[in-house]
């Protein structure tokens, strides 16, 4: 044998044997931690949720956008139409940006179309901004839309920024 082979036996000996222990006490300490909802909605569609700062979620629920508590609760819902939603952007204080092909709709916190904006482009993904303006992106191109649903410039790769 070589000089010191018998630490390494040793401690491939330690390692075999806590594996074994943390395998033989993984199912153990799951069963003990059972993670368990709150509250199940049902019929949530797979268009993303949105986060809102009390602990709920804005979400797309049997057709229609609805404001669900941090209990379980809905608290509003608003029809958005035949068109489906492909994107929600909450705002952190219960209200939300909707986005169904082209056009984007503000919902207020209270759950009332406050405005809606129609682009040429298909929406791809909205990013709200801290100061109440949102940015919208496309395949070519993104907008900044200010709180009031108004233009503000709009860029287009092909020929750069139009304010």
């Amino acid at each position: 044998m070589y000089k010191g082979s018998k630490h390494k036996t040793r401690i491939a000996v330690i390692v075999t044997v806590l594996l074994t222990l943390a395998a033989l006490a993984g199912p153990a300490l799951a069963s003990a931690s059972k993670l368990e909802p709150d509250w199940i909605v049902d019929g949530v569609s797979p268009v993303q949720p949105a986060l809102v700062g009390d602990g709920g979620a804005i979400a797309i629920v049997g057709g229609m956008l609805a404001r669900i508590s941090k209990d379980g609760t809905v608290s509003w819902k608003w029809d958005p139409g035949k068109e489906p939603v492909t994107s929600i952007a909450g705002d952190g204080a219960g209200g939300a940006w909707v986005s169904q092909a082209k056009r984007i709709s503000r919902i207020s916190p209270a759950g009332k179309l406050s405005w809606t904006y129609v682009w040429e482009q298909t929406v791809r993904s909205m990013e709200p901004l801290p100061d109440g303006r949102l940015a919208v992106a496309s395949e070519r191109g993104a907008v900044l839309i200010n709180n009031a649903g108004e233009f503000l410039w709009l860029y287009d790769p092909a020929t750069g920024c139009d304010t």
